[in-house]
């Protein structure tokens, strides 16, 4: 896993204090090397200075600390990433992009017309929930369940390459607080 996205998963609260030494371990794996990453993956769970070495670890790499919001759109390009290259089922990175947008960006702020517009992704939301009607027995479809999954996992591939060649631009628009 990238550094960044997983100092990002800490800033949302999904990673703790006791996960940073083994993202310290895998980023010096990664040959990322600095004094304080290599002290910081030393360190047990619970230790008390492993903020410390966080922060002494981003300075050494040139980075800071991301924002929420800067948190929560690694994480999405990171997701779309994985979507694009297989590494992960689409309906599941879609799935995991959806909540993560609803839990950690405030949309609302920067929209415009309508809620998610500011993202441009009304069609991954629309599969999100065409995904769950066609995994729900009590919808009734014309075709084929297993046709429209198999469809829309390749729709989700599509779109997260089009979110892909725009998240540059997104970045800028949320940083304009």
């Amino acid at each position: 896993m990238d550094f960044l996205v997983g100092i990002s998963y800490y800033v949302l609260g999904i990673y703790t204090n006791n996960d940073l030494p083994r993202l310290a371990y895998d980023a010096l794996a990664d040959n990322l090397n600095t004094p304080s990453l290599t002290i910081l993956a030393g360190l047990r769970d619970g230790a008390w200075d492993i903020e410390t070495y966080l922060k002494r670890s981003l300075l050494e790499l040139g980075l800071s600390m991301p924002t929420e919001t800067e948190a929560a759109l690694n994480i999405i390009e990171s997701y779309i990433k994985q979507i694009i290259h297989g590494d992960i089922d689409p309906e599941i990175g879609n799935s995991t992009l959806i909540n993560i947008i609803n839990r950690h960006l405030d949309v609302h702020k920067y929209s415009k017309v309508y809620t998610w517009d500011v993202l441009g992704i009304e069609k991954l939301e629309g599969l999100y929930y065409y995904m769950d009607d066609l995994r729900n027995p009590s919808c009734l479809f014309t075709k084929s369940r297993e046709i429209g999954i198999v469809q829309c996992k390749k729709d989700i591939i599509f779109e997260s390459n089009a979110l892909l060649s725009r998240i540059e631009e997104i970045k800028k628009q949320f940083r304009k607080e």
